[in-house]
């Protein structure tokens, strides 16, 4: 069983008492990040670790995502992924490289979880500039494509429930994973084998997002499913007090209405002592690798994989979301019940997407809040229409006082963007780019979504 160590963490401050980059700033920083990297370096780098072979860069290949971009080093037998973490978006961005190296490594030890060879990994300067060492993983090239819903849509019955069956099978590996506590995988040495790693505070996405802002949430550890919960509806709460650009007095009793209903939804008591479990987090379509018939090939992006209570180790949202692909899903489910591990699988998803599924996803991710709360959510827990609900919730003082706040937050945060010359209006930022959630939540077009 791995050991359980805490990280340390800077100091914390008020959320709201901060004026966090805007996207722009963010995006920004990022791109002169990506340019002032060497390409010849990067080839070096690569040709270093197949024994000096030659290789070459295909530029028109580079991939960029929210968090990495990666290069395509070319052998004459095989080709590389040298994936260099975007340093100005992440907080600790070596600290994040190692836990997913030591995560894959994990995986491949314990499971036979498709996912690519780590070749290398570690720190080197691959930049123009005089900057520090960069972070950098070299792995193997998955041959396939990335999943797209219209291959899905696209192809045959037979296709579609053989790839549920695949994914279901890669949750069931993972759900074998036991740990004893929350957070993400380490090695226990440097350089040494992941078949003993420790568990340190989480690496997560919203975590990421607060430090970004100079937001230090509280240690991220748990041994229960309740201190798990609690401390997500705090990073949450966390979340929405960092001030935004020109709030709106509905928009922020709708976000404040809901973190309230979200905190209160208990935890069911046969979950309390529950194990914790590996998940990747992140399992969006692309992050999916399969081939022209819909096999899965790979699963990638393992960054912000963690040990989490089994209870919140569920299907993607993109299935979920979908009454078709949800019914279908469950159906395959259904029909590997006769496996042992399939069938604690399903007992614990119950084959029906729960309150609690959906309050994980708005933990996975918070700026979907207001759109998940309302539209799923709401309606199984009130009658009255939000309309009624919400304001009437407000006519106490106490609310009162915590919207004023919020608002006076935004109030400041707006002038400080002014008086920068940072501000952007929101017909014009409609057109951008956000690497990160944090600044660009599109809180009046989350709310259009649910009227």
């Amino acid at each position: 069983m791995p050991t359980f160590i805490p990280r340390l963490h800077t100091s914390r401050c008020d959320p709201s008492s901060l004026n966090p980059l805007t996207a722009e700033q963010l995006d920004s920083r990022a791109d002169e990040f990506v340019r002032a990297i060497d390409l010849e370096a990067v080839r070096a780098l690569a040709s270093s670790y197949n024994d000096g072979s030659p290789c070459r860069i295909d530029e028109m290949a580079t991939a960029r995502g929210s968090f990495n971009v990666c290069f395509f080093a070319k052998f004459d037998d095989r080709t590389w992924v040298v994936r260099i973490p975007i340093m100005p978006v992440i907080h600790d961005a070596w600290g994040k490289l190692q836990s997913e190296v030591c995560t894959m490594r994990y995986i491949q030890e314990n499971t036979q979880i498709p996912i690519p060879r780590v070749h290398a990994h570690g720190q080197a300067q691959l930049s123009h500039d005089n900057s520090p060492k960069q972070a950098f993983m070299i792995l193997d090239q998955i041959e396939g494509q990335q999943l797209v819903e219209r291959q899905l849509l696209a192809s045959s019955e037979e296709h579609r429930r053989r790839f549920y069956s695949e994914l279901i099978d890669i949750y069931t590996q993972l759900r074998s994973l036991e740990f004893s506590a929350a957070g993400s995988l380490m090695p226990a040495q440097p350089q040494g084998s992941a078949s003993a790693p420790v568990i340190v505070g989480a690496f997560s996405i919203p975590i990421n997002e607060l430090k970004i802002q100079g937001y230090s949430p509280q240690p991220s550890l748990s041994r229960s499913t309740a201190e798990f919960m609690s401390q997500q509806r705090r990073l949450l709460r966390d979340f929405y007090l960092l001030p935004t650009q020109s709030l709106d007095r509905q928009t922020a009793e709708l976000e404040l209405f809901a973190l309230h209903s979200v905190g209160q939804i208990p935890v069911a008591v046969d979950r309390q002592h529950e194990p914790f479990v590996l998940s990747h987090t992140d399992l969006r379509w692309s992050n999916i690798m399969v081939d022209h018939e819909l096999h899965i090939v790979g699963i990638i992006d393992w960054e912000w994989a963690g040990t989490v209570p089994a209870s919140n180790l569920i299907p993607p949202s993109w299935i979920t979301v979908s009454g078709h692909y949800f019914a279908e899903f469950r159906s395959v489910l259904a029909s590997k019940y006769a496996s042992s591990p399939h069938s604690k699988l399903l007992s614990e998803w119950n084959c029906e997407y729960t309150i609690t599924s959906w309050v994980i996803e708005i933990f996975r991710n918070p700026h979907h809040l207001v759109s998940i709360f309302y539209t799923f959510i709401y309606p199984k827990i009130f009658t009255e229409p939000r309309q009624e609900v919400v304001p009437e919730y407000f006519c106490r003082r106490q609310k009162q006082l915590e919207l004023k706040r919020l608002l006076q937050s935004s109030e400041r945060h707006t002038k400080y963007l002014i008086e920068n010359n940072l501000f952007i209006d929101d017909d014009d930022e409609e057109g951008r780019r956000a690497i990160i959630g944090v600044q660009v939540r599109k809180r009046r077009r989350v709310v259009t979504y649910i009227k």
